[in-house]
């Protein structure tokens, strides 16, 4: 996530197929990330990815994406979107759901699969016993 966003008390994420949310930072830190700026495609244009998991204490979760475009010095999203994940029965059924999502919305995004990959090695292990 951007610099500007990373410090603010608030944020606002875009969801998929419904209105986006606003949250306080500090009540949903972030568990897991991944972004990439990509070579220019053209002369003066990158485009920008990025993916992010924040988790609540009450073990709710969100998954959220964007795609920028820098052309030329003026930026664009050229795609965005998220879940709200409701409290889980158990974390590691919500990591396994939290991974298939990050998947799912990164190929929605058309995100480079590596950084899709990259955001789901972030999360958090798994204990297993």
């Amino acid at each position: 996530m951007n610099n500007e966003q990373a410090n603010s008390k608030y944020l606002k994420i875009f969801l998929t197929d419904t209105a986006p949310v606003r949250i306080e930072t500090a009540q949903w830190p972030l568990i897991a990330s991944a972004e990439v700026y990509e070579d220019p495609i053209f002369d003066d244009q990158r485009e920008y990815y990025c993916l992010g998991v924040r988790r609540h204490e009450d073990c709710r979760a969100i998954v959220y994406g964007e795609h920028w475009v820098l052309d030329k010095g003026k930026s664009f999203r050229a795609g965005k979107g998220g879940k709200l994940l409701k409290t889980p029965r158990s974390l590691e059924e919500q990591t396994a759901e939290i991974a298939k999502i990050i998947h799912e919305l990164g190929e929605d995004l058309r995100f480079p699969e590596h950084l899709i990959q990259e955001c789901i090695d972030a999360l958090p292990a798994v204990d297993l016993y």
